[in-house]
């Protein structure tokens, strides 16, 4: 449910969608909700409109749409446009490549439009207050689903725990199994996705991560697909 299509400031050795599904199929990944790149740290409408392209013909291929609350009207334009699509099925708000606090009021102000999609919202949050701003979001908007990328420790989860539309992914090149099964034990199964920030990390790798978490037969079915499945309505 993280995963990127586009050029970083980074060694990343394909960016297209071909590299993505090769990883696809090396990993056993059916399905990758994928955001842009050039999106998230350039261009907005560029960004969306290429990935656009680059996942038409490939069912198992998704798109989230990106979001910046220092561009709201084109963000809210944008969101009207892709979400339309049959494949386009989730919002990405990177809060700190956009630098703009979680919490801040322009933010608050595009979260709130974005939830009123209906739609699941993944969000890198910034700030100290992030969490408690998706909390709130996720009060008003029982029927929205609040992804915040990158997991966190225990701390995060119980900051979490009592907002049930919140739920986490653990994208990340230091990541531990440990620290995916604390979170688990507080949140529960239904609460915990896959992520693997491909192309930027790779997706086996992360997923190794996952593994060691000792999931049982259970928690795999849910956190590696069920409630990926459950949560963007496939």
């Amino acid at each position: 449910v993280h995963c990127h299509l586009g050029r970083w400031g980074l060694p990343v050795p394909d960016e297209s969608a071909r590299h993505i599904l090769r990883s696809m199929k090396e990993t056993g990944v059916r399905k990758a909700v994928i955001s842009s790149a050039k999106a998230i740290s350039y261009d907005l409408a560029a960004g969306n409109r290429e990935l656009a392209a680059e996942i038409a013909g490939h069912p198992e291929l998704l798109g989230y749409v990106s979001v910046n609350p220092h561009y709201f009207e084109l963000s809210c334009t944008e969101m009207d446009r892709y979400l339309a699509l049959p494949n386009f099925v989730g919002i990405k708000l990177n809060s700190s490549l956009a630098e703009e606090e979680t919490a801040s009021e322009r933010s608050r102000q595009l979260l709130e439009a974005a939830a009123r999609h209906g739609r699941p919202i993944l969000v890198h949050v910034l700030g100290a207050s992030a969490l408690g701003a998706l909390c709130e979001i996720a009060e008003r908007f029982p029927g929205c689903t609040i992804i915040k990328a990158h997991g966190g420790d225990g701390r995060m989860a119980k900051q979490i725990l009592a907002s049930p539309n919140v739920v986490t992914e653990f994208a990340s090149s230091s990541l531990r199994g440990r620290t995916i099964r604390e979170t688990l034990d507080i949140l529960g199964p239904s609460r915990v996705l896959f992520g693997s920030d491909a192309t930027l990390l790779d997706m086996g790798n992360v997923l190794g991560a996952y593994l060691d978490a000792d999931l049982s037969a259970t928690e795999r079915e849910s956190v590696l697909y069920g409630n990926a499945l459950r949560i963007f309505r496939l």
